[in-house]
């Protein structure tokens, strides 16, 4: 099984998202998967329009 779609499955993540990287840190204990959104979708929580991403820092 390729490692984005493992990684995938084990959160559940669905679309619109989709792990874009993995990457692991052998001999180490790190995993680091990486996530993004299509852009697609994306709404405003208050009134409801269509509006652009704009958040893509890292988070851990």
């Amino acid at each position: 099984m390729h490692d984005r779609e493992h990684y995938r499955q084990i959160p559940g993540i669905q679309a619109p998202w989709e792990v874009s990287d993995v990457e692991i840190d052998l001999p180490g204990t790190g995993v680091t998967v990486h996530i993004r959104h299509s852009g697609e979708g994306l709404a405003c929580p208050e009134c409801s329009a269509s509006c652009p991403g704009y958040d893509t820092r890292t988070r851990k």
